[in-house]
């Protein structure tokens, strides 16, 4: 069976949420962090990033509320926080890392106007919520995003919990910023895919299976 992927396609116009339904929302999010506890996962990933809902709450070209999950960008990141904190409330810190990003999916050229403000926003938020593990996510972990420095190189400058990197990572790169303390963990995603004997691999210097979707991953559309 093949996997049959579409992507950017139109979309009817989303209607904005209730005070109530974003409430109900938020008991969502806490109950499925229980449920993954129960169910004997390690932790839980909340993915604020890239366009998905607490993004399109994050980002002023999505948010175009009135109330108080709208403003600048401390006050658009309310909606998050409280996820952040009912999350938290259920599990606990250790066991809730939040994955954000300045990357937009459909807007391949949105950034962050000031990034380095940007950055020190969110990292006060996630203090002020109990966060100690972040995963900033961006497609190309080597990218310059302002300054001379990485998306990564900006958050460790405001952050000095675990942090996850992650970006079309190689294993000499990985291994260069987590030398450097820019990152504390390491995430491969499409090479694992590929090469199911990855750590095996790169502990042994072999070859790594480029990775190719219509092959690992179905065909995409």
């Amino acid at each position: 069976m093949s996997l049959r992927l579409h992507y950017l396609q139109p979309y009817d116009m989303p209607e904005e949420m209730s005070i109530e339904e974003i409430q109900e929302v938020i008991r969502q999010y806490a109950q499925a962090a229980k449920n993954a506890m129960t169910a004997g996962f390690d932790g839980v990933e909340i993915h604020g990033a890239h366009g998905y809902l607490i993004d399109q709450f994050n980002s002023d070209i999505t948010n175009k509320r009135t109330d108080r999950y709208d403003g600048d960008l401390v006050q658009r990141l309310t909606f998050m926080k409280e996820v952040l904190a009912a999350v938290i409330d259920a599990i606990g810190a250790d066991r809730t890392l939040i994955r954000f990003s300045a990357l937009k999916v459909g807007y391949p050229d949105y950034m962050w106007g000031n990034p380095d403000e940007a950055i020190r926003t969110f990292m006060e938020a996630f203090r002020e919520v109990g966060v100690k593990m972040i995963h900033p996510s961006t497609m190309n972990f080597t990218q310059v995003i302002a300054e001379g420095k990485t998306l990564h190189q900006l958050v460790r400058r405001y952050w000095n919990g675990a942090i996850v990197g992650v970006g079309n990572l190689d294993a000499d790169t990985a291994e260069r910023a987590l030398n450097e303390g820019i990152i504390d963990v390491a995430a491969f995603g499409r090479p694992l895919i590929s090469n199911p004997g990855f750590l095996s691999r790169i502990e042994n210097g072999e070859p790594l299976v480029e990775y190719n979707p219509k092959v690992h991953l179905g065909t995409l559309v």
